[in-house]
């Protein structure tokens, strides 16, 4: 009978890209494999979801804000809310697309919260309407 051992030790790191900007755009995890008896190594590299990346436009604003969603697909699952000063929730709709615009026209002046939630993050912005 002839029985032999492996000893193996695993080590991971998780690493992040970022853009220009020094906004996250990527999150990976490498796997180093190393096995005593053969002194081998073995790296294994797999990007994970990419995080997303949201932009809003026409702030301040009059009358609409356009939520852009970079990366978006047709698995992205996304919300929007808009909560005024004191946390009470004025809006709340799933967003179906990349590029969505909400009206802001039966607001009154004034400084509101807006929140996007995607399947990755949470993201917040002070809205003002002038």
């Amino acid at each position: 009978m002839v029985m032999s051992s492996t000893v193996s030790n695993a080590q991971t790191m998780i690493y992040y890209t970022y853009d220009a900007s020094g906004n996250r755009v990527s999150r990976g995890t490498t796997i180093m494999l190393t096995r005593s008896a053969t002194m081998e190594q073995e790296t294994i590299s797999e990007t994970l979801n990419p995080v997303k990346k949201v932009y809003i436009k026409q702030h301040p604003t009059i009358d609409r804000v356009i939520i852009n969603i970079d990366g978006w697909t047709s698995e992205t699952i996304a919300s929007i809310s808009i909560h005024n000063i004191s946390g009470y929730r004025l809006y709340q709709s799933s967003l179906k697309q990349a590029v969505t615009e909400i009206d802001l026209t039966t607001y009154a002046p004034g400084n509101y919260i807006l929140q996007v939630t995607t399947d990755d993050n949470k993201y917040t912005w002070k809205i003002i309407k002038n």
